[in-house]
């Protein structure tokens, strides 16, 4: 998988014109969309066929449907996963390696891991379309001006962006970012990636000598950059 403008235009395009259509529109493409998901984990995940085995497909509510917990599918993995080719131990030896950070799994695959902030971690896996649709929900929800320059600018080779997250393991944003990175190839340079686990000072001091003018970041980390602004601390340009 590669960056991919054109699959990205097209679901971006996809969002503008569902922004036209009128609530009941709206309400049958929900509609359709969950009908082919459900179809879908019903036919390729043997876990899924079972838990929906007494459940009509073309009628059942969303609420209805059974509860499924990151322990039990964790525990199922390699049942409940639909691409067969996966299976859970190559996938944990997969993402134990710091060097793998940025890389594609099966070389088609994104994968990334929970916190386990609520007591059980899991692992989650996104192909090219997915991806297509996350960076389209991106782009649409900029302002017009930035939505312009972004697609002037897909790479964000005029940019300076950092990242202050967790860096240490297959987190989501640690992903993204890193995939970012190795899609600019050699014009990586003005990514940097910060740890939210240093203490604030230092945190704040890299920002500075890096002077980003765009940072990625978790809304509580956010707030506490933002009151390193109005102290006089946090100082870039």
């Amino acid at each position: 998988m590669s960056f991919n403008p054109f699959g990205i235009g097209l679901q971006a395009l996809s969002l503008f014109g569902s922004a036209l259509l009128d609530p009941k529109q709206i309400q049958d493409l929900q509609e359709h969309r969950f009908r082919q998901i459900l179809t879908h984990a019903y036919q390729h995940s043997p876990f899924c066929h079972l838990k929906y085995q007494h459940i009509d497909l073309d009628t059942v509510a969303l609420i209805d449907l059974p509860v499924m917990h990151k322990a039990e599918l964790m525990g199922q993995f390699n049942e409940w996963i639909c691409d067969p080719d996966i299976a859970l131990d190559a996938l944990k030896v997969f993402i134990s390696n710091p060097a793998n950070v940025g890389s594609l799994y099966l070389g088609k695959y994104v994968v990334w891991e929970s916190s386990g902030s609520s007591g059980a971690s899991a692992i989650f896996i996104q192909d090219e379309e997915a991806m297509d649709v996350y960076d389209a929900l991106e782009s649409v929800r900029q302002s017009k001006s930035e939505f312009l320059q972004h697609a002037l600018d897909p790479l964000l080779l005029t940019e300076r962006v950092a990242l202050v997250a967790a860096i240490n393991g297959h987190f989501a944003s640690n992903i993204s970012f890193e995939l970012a990175k190795s899609m600019r190839g050699y014009f990586a340079s003005p990514f940097t990636s910060i740890s939210i686990l240093d203490p604030i000072k230092k945190v704040v001091e890299e920002l500075n000598a890096f002077s980003p003018t765009i940072i990625a970041t978790y809304p509580t980390a956010a707030v506490v950059l933002a009151d390193a602004i109005l102290e006089g601390s946090l100082t870039f340009p």
